[in-house]
């Protein structure tokens, strides 16, 4: 979520502050190759390290430049990454270097983000372990050569002339595409902190047989990586042949055509003494995971699509591929197995601790780490390798292989069930909009209702609940006395029909010590923990002679990252008391301090739990059997804690999982529903697990997910209703690559059910639930019944001549728009013409989004975010001739200095016109309270899609001719709004009516002012060329932005709905 310091209009311009490459990375960062076709800023392991490039031109209408071909455009493409994968790994140099290390890579990125530092040490691993190596003293090849094949700006040469011991006899070499070379070349001849490590250097601004740069450490070469007869030529040029070779390429392969990389593996195999590592993407699971899914869209959307994945998804594949490519030896694990058995625990540690830094996204790096993987592979007999020789093991967790196989190596790729499947579940799905969140918590209320709260929303920690039936029944819930939002906490319904709140979290570094009980739709806080805690488990326990309304919560994760092993227990009488733990001389164990993990009670009188993290970040594998005993004379109660037979009859790959949901079924079943596996990527028919507690068995339950829509069984919620097992919310974000929600619930049965599920939100009553939810519309398509394409019939927007401030301040007091005549705004009326615009701001850099489409989607991302310079812009904005294939170009500013933290400014941002652009005497309250005032340019036909935002506004048109459209805030329960978002997901908002709607229209031209109050709906379409600057009134506090995300749930809506007027600042 956005801070109200910075500019919010509209909110998924704030996004674009996020995703699109800044102007200020554009100033400072090291000169990018030439423009391409692709111009976002993606995570290193998200995005191609460097391939090839070709530049392309973004302007549509210059004339005079080469036709690009199609291969062209997709090696830009890749190319164009380039600086995103550098930029990522600038983060984790900043983030996580030690004191004493030199960071190289400040040289090549001015701007980092946060990323996670496992890409980067998986494969300083395997070249350090090259260096450290003792070559056979039988031949005469004394040199070690590290290429680095895709190398882009990686400063992979730098680092370990720094870290290791100087060593003539180690020749470091980078190969890429000749656009990028010349400009890394160019970088290391000009700075000393890299230039200054090598000895008889050699720049040649004009390559000398593909030679950029040249020392006696080191060589650039530009060459494409599928001619292989030029690089067997500069190989044996340059003496590399009969050297020890170590290739080395990370994620940058993948974008090559599959071809062309085995021949590639198969050239490099054949040398006399080659090492191959590689570092790049598989899919364990096959491409319907949904991180598979995710990644695969994401890179299919960046014209980068990953070439070889689909021939070798598994790491067994990617063994083979080199095994049979002339590799004697060959070792490959995702990267989970590296982190659990290659970084020290010491290491580990140091990272978690780093101030400003919390972390809690366990889920999302698991199942990241599983879907890359590292290989190193050697043409010669060697049996000791980085991965395979003395002291070396693979026990902790993660996935390994090996050619030659050897029986005592490598955790298994996935879970081993025992006995037989059962027949196939029927699952059915409900989409809803209010469940796209993950981390909440639910608990049934009623045998066919259950209430859903919190979670993580898609910007922001929520605070709402949910009831959802599928009856008539169903209760109202109190919204005034909802709980704070939070993830991570848990819900848990009573024999009485009560539900406790326990606990959860803000950030990773706040866990909250408040518990609430729910009765009758109202929310009462109660007694708070002793210990603030979350990712907790809770369940109501019955006594081994008795049950009772009282609810039994274990471990979690404090304050200060701590990780607890404690029982307490919570009744409405006595409140919170611990429950100690039976002597171990008893019979009783102690199970270790964990998070994560999941309990339930059956109805046997005793619980079941398993699964979860350690303190040091390990997933356990126990199952065990919790039994509550109360002394028949003090009243007090202790845990006996038994090790389980569960464990002895299954694999223990079985319960190596954690975050999933425990369950009990009935009828002596107990289900375990998702999770992560600590071992291989879990698989689809593993993910549901069964234990019968009456014949203690253990299987697999397959649910009938339809591949193309499977769930992702992470931050999820479970409950038991009657002969139904619900799943509700989950998802996981899949780093920069997007993320994969839920969006709604699972119903899984014996047989098909067809249920009609409701989703009442706080407030509403059962029987209102018929009336579509404000913030949730189910999503927009073209044919939907509501959209038609009759006249549409606006209603005109006042226009008003006012001549003092106090008049301006009574129309800010009405909440309703209108448009301004007769203003002054000074010279930029008049001076604001093309060649002014071009002449007075010149080659600046900007970004701009460029559309095929006439109406721009923010939902859809119908456009691409274009680096140009500004006179270019103006060029293709402002054409000389009407013509079909003019640009469809538009510009909106942001801060120059900050743009993800500071809201843009005329004066600030572009001060060779601010001078030009005068607010009159009668708009002082604007004058007195600038929030932002960004420019606006557009072309004709690029329109801007339907929105709020959180903040009044004056849009200041100053020419060109736009038509404007606004809608009042109760039309918005019928404009396809998605929960939590700010726009809407209609295409093209001017092309259909919407009945029930009451649109307000007005053509907009020179001089005109349009007051736009908070949360009123609006899009525009240029007809001609525009240049606009919106002025934002920083007039109200943060509970003015809180207020433009849940007006739509509050009695505020209510009152709109029912004809009251349209709420006021």
């Amino acid at each position: 979520m956005s801070s109200p310091d910075v500019d919010t209009e509209p909110k998924s311009d704030t996004q674009h502050q996020q995703t699109a490459p800044t102007q200020q990375n554009q100033q400072t960062s090291p000169p990018p190759p030439p423009p391409t076709t692709n111009g976002t800023l993606q995570d290193a392991a998200a995005t191609p390290a460097a391939t090839p490039a070709t530049a392309t031109n973004p302007n549509p209408n210059a004339k005079g430049k080469p036709k690009i071909s199609e291969k062209a455009k997709l090696d830009a493409a890749v190319i164009g990454t380039n600086n995103s994968s550098i930029t990522s790994k600038r983060s984790v140099e900043r983030l996580y270097s030690h004191e004493d290390e030199q960071q190289f890579l400040r040289y090549f990125v001015k701007k980092p983000q946060r990323r996670s530092p496992i890409l980067m040490q998986a494969v300083e691993y395997v070249v350090h372990s090259f260096l450290q190596e003792e070559l056979p003293h039988l031949s005469m090849r004394q040199k070690k050569v590290v290429v680095n094949l895709g190398c882009g700006y990686d400063p992979l040469p730098f680092q370990c002339l720094a870290k290791e011991k100087p060593n003539a006899e180690v020749l470091y070499v980078d190969i890429d595409y000749p656009d990028l070379i010349t400009i890394k070349a160019g970088i290391i001849a000009q700075t000393p902190g890299l230039n200054g490590l090598l000895t008889d250097k050699q720049h040649h601004e004009t390559p000398v047989d593909h030679v950029h740069y040249q020392s006696n450490e080191y060589i650039a070469l530009g060459c494409d990586l599928r001619d292989l007869d030029t690089l067997q030529r500069l190989f044996e040029k340059h003496g590399l042949v009969d050297h020890a070779v170590f290739f080395t390429a990370e994620v940058s392969l993948t974008y090559m055509a599959k071809d062309s990389v085995d021949a590639l593996i198969a050239w490099a195999a054949s040398l006399p003494d080659a090492r191959f590592s590689i570092l790049e993407q598989i899919m364990p699971d096959g491409p319907h995971h949904p991180f598979a899914r995710t990644m695969l869209k994401h890179f299919n959307a960046l014209n980068t699509p990953l070439k070889s994945i689909s021939a070798y998804p598994r790491l067994e594949d990617q063994v083979k591929r080199y095994s049979s490519r002339g590799w004697k030896s060959v070792d490959a694990c995702d990267l989970l197995a590296f982190w659990s058995n290659r970084i020290p625990q010491s290491e580990k540690e140091r990272i978690d601790a780093i101030p400003g830094e919390p972390f809690d996204e366990f889920e999302e790096f698991f199942i990241f780490c599983q879907h890359y993987f590292i290989l190193c592979a050697h043409n010669i007999s060697n049996p000791h390798t980085p991965f395979n020789g003395p002291g070396l093991s693979w026990n902790a967790g993660g996935a390994y292989h090996r050619y030659p196989s050897s029986s005592n190596h490598g955790p298994y790729p996935g879970i081993n069930m025992t006995g037989n499947k059962e027949k196939t579940l029927v699952a059915e799905y409900t989409p809803s909009p209010h469940l796209k969140r993950r981390f909440g918590a639910a608990a049934a209320t009623g045998k066919d209702s259950f209430i859903y709260h919190g979670g993580q929303g898609q910007t922001t920690r929520l605070g709402s609940a949910l009831c959802i039936t599928h009856s008539a029944e169903g209760i109202q819930l109190d919204k005034q006395t909802s709980p704070s939002a939070r993830v991570c906490h848990t819900m848990t319904t009573m024999p009485n029909g009560k539900i406790l709140l326990v606990g959860g979290r803000t950030s990773p570094d706040k866990p909250v010590a408040d518990t609430w009980l729910l009765e009758g739709g109202v929310w009462r806080r109660v007694q708070d923990l002793p210990v603030a805690r979350y990712r907790h488990t809770a369940a109501v326990p019955g006594y081994q002679n008795t049950g009772g309304n009282q609810v039994l919560i274990y471990g979690g994760r404090g304050g200060n990252r701590s990780v607890l092993g404690d029982f307490w227990l919570w009744c409405e009488e006595k409140g919170w008391r611990e429950v100690m733990i039976q002597p171990i001389g008893s019979g009783s164990q102690r199970p270790p301090p964990r998070f994560a993990t999941s309990m339930c009670w059956t109805d046997r009188k005793y619980g079941a739990m398993g699964g979860g993290l350690d303190a040091k970040g390990n997933v356990l594998d126990d199952f065990w059997r919790l039994e509550l005993h109360q002394d028949p004379e003090t009243g007090s109660e202790t845990i006996k804690a038994l090790w389980s037979m569960v464990n002895m009859i299954a694999s223990k790959n079985l319960w190596k999982r954690f975050g999933g949901q425990m369950v009990y079924a009935g009828n002596g079943s107990i289900l375990y529903v998702g999770g992560v596996s600590g071992r291989g990527l879990m698989r689809r028919e593993d993910e549901i697990l069964q234990v019968c507690c009456n014949k203690v068995v253990v299987k697999g339950v397959r649910a009938a997910f339809p591949q193309e829509n499977a769930p992702f069984l992470v931050g999820h919620s479970v409950v038991v209703l009657q002969d139904r097992v619900i799943i509700s919310g989950g998802g996981g974000v899949c780093f920069s690559m997007g993320s994969c929600t839920n969006d709604g619930i699972w119903s899984i049965t014996n047989e098909e059910m067809c249920d009609s599920w409701r989703f009442i939100e706080e407030g509403y009553a059962p029987d209102d639930v018929d009336v579509p939810m404000p913030d949730s519309p189910a999503p927009y398509t073209p044919d939907q019944d509501n959209a038609t394409n009759e006249t549409i019939e606006c209603k005109p927007l006042p226009r008003v001549t006012i001549s003092t401030p106090e008049e301006f301040s009574r129309i800010v007091s009405e909440g309703l728009p209108v448009v301004l005549e007769n203003l002054t705004l000074g010279p930029c009326l008049n001076k604001w013409i093309p060649s002014y615009l071009s002449t007075m701001i010149g080659d600046e850099k900007i970004v701009v989004h460029m559309s095929k489409s006439s109406a721009m989607s923010f939902q859809q991302k119908n456009f691409k975010y274009i680096p140009m310079a500004f006179n270019d812009f103006i060029t293709s904005a402002f054409p000389l001739t009407e013509s079909p294939n003019n640009a469809r170009i538009y510009f909106r500013s942001l801060s120059q200095s900050k743009p993800r933290d500071k809201p843009t400014r005329l004066s600030d941002d572009f001060p060779q016109i601010a001078a030009d652009f005068i607010l009159p005497a009668t708009l002082k309250m604007v004058s007195e309270n600038i929030h932002s005032s960004p420019l606006r340019i557009s072309s004709a036909d690029v329109g801007m899609w339907l929105h709020y935002d959180g903040m009044a506004n004056v849009l200041c048109h100053i020419s060109g001719r736009k038509l404007f459209r606004l809608y009042p805030p109760r039309d918005v329960s019928r404009l396809s709004f998605p929960h939590g978002e700010t726009t809407s997901t209609i295409p093209d908002i001017f092309a259909k009516y919407i009945p029930g709607t009451t649109p307000y229209e007005v053509e907009l031209g020179k001089g005109d002012v349009v007051y736009i109050p908070p949360l009123w709906l609006h899009a525009a379409k240029p007809l001609t060329p525009c240049v606009a600057v919106n002025v934002f009134l920083g007039i109200w506090d943060r509970m003015l932005m809180l207020l433009g995300r849940m007006f739509m749930r509050q009695e505020i809506f209510k009152r709109m709905k029912r004809g009251g007027r349209c709420w006021r600042g």
